[in-house]
């Protein structure tokens, strides 16, 4: 269950959207919101001691900001229920986020995304992407223009991993709130038949029935030769407000995000994008 969803925010635009996305999604799960921001101590000299009353001043600018934001939410979802924490250190921005999601037991991270570029990063070494590696929640990546809007349809990628069902169990949660419906998407496999993935997917989703209490739920399965096309049509088709995908030896991102395919990947710009880190039995 969703209890406390981290947001990190650098007071950008982008973050801010994220922000208040993450609003509307933490108003209809009941969760608590924990509004975070990290800021660097300045390189000093190695002879020269850090002033104090500078990194007062930081910290009172951040919590400034932080407040700030705090009312702007209220204003707009009056029950919510937000806690602001600052943060500084030497250490790198990734290493202190994780840090804070384990310390207060965070179930979910949100962070914001710019555009195409914002989310070929996610996948190839940006920060959300060493946070994604790291932390044991799952990540939802929001592009720089998505509104927060009911959540009718969620997409879940799966290439039949048995970490999946607890995937699928966490967005059972979010599905249950919204009253949505969880389609189970796979990618058939050019060396293998269409009828054999099909039933491999068949095989897979009534495993799903006999070890969830999930009702709402469908699949589709994708083949051709232009996978994030095909993909494209799909959540169009479909009005998916939502992609869930699990990052487990990142075979599934492999196969939807080759370096030869990210140019034509540009249609998750609109949507937003649930990673899952699933190393362990977290869930």
């Amino acid at each position: 269950m969703i209890k406390k969803i981290l947001v990190p925010t650098d007071f950008s635009e982008i973050a801010n959207n994220a922000l208040m996305y993450s609003g509307g999604f933490a108003s209809r799960m009941k969760a608590k919101i924990v509004l975070y921001n990290f800021f660097r101590i300045p390189l000093m000299a190695s002879d020269i001691p850090m002033d104090a009353s500078i990194l007062e001043e930081l910290e009172q600018e951040s919590y400034d900001n932080l407040h700030l934001l705090k009312i702007e939410m209220l204003e707009r979802y009056k029950k919510l229920n937000i806690e602001c924490i600052s943060s500084y250190s030497l250490n790198f921005e990734v290493k202190e986020i994780v840090s804070i999601a384990n310390e207060n037991e965070i179930d979910l991270i949100v962070s914001g995304t710019k555009g195409a570029k914002g989310i070929n990063k996610i996948l190839f070494g940006s920060h959300t992407s060493q946070v994604m590696d790291n932390a044991h929640c799952p990540i939802l990546a929001v592009p720089q223009f998505a509104e927060f809007k009911d959540i009718r349809k969620i997409a879940f990628a799966t290439d039949f991993h048995d970490h999946d069902f607890d995937s699928v169990r966490f967005l059972n949660d979010i599905a249950f709130q919204f009253g949505a419906e969880i389609i189970v998407v796979h990618v058939a496999h050019k060396n293998h038949s269409l009828q054999y993935e099909s039933n491999r997917l068949s095989e897979f989703t009534t495993e799903l029935a006999k070890h969830t209490d999930i009702k709402n739920i469908s699949s589709k399965i994708i083949a051709g030769d232009n996978i994030p096309e095909r993909l494209d049509e799909l959540i169009k088709d479909e009005s998916i407000d939502i992609v869930a995908m699990a990052t487990h030896k990142k075979k599934l991102f492999d196969k939807f995000f080759h370096k030869s395919l990210t140019k034509e990947m540009l249609y998750h710009t609109h949507i937003p994008l649930l990673a899952f880190h699933l190393e362990d039995n977290h869930y």
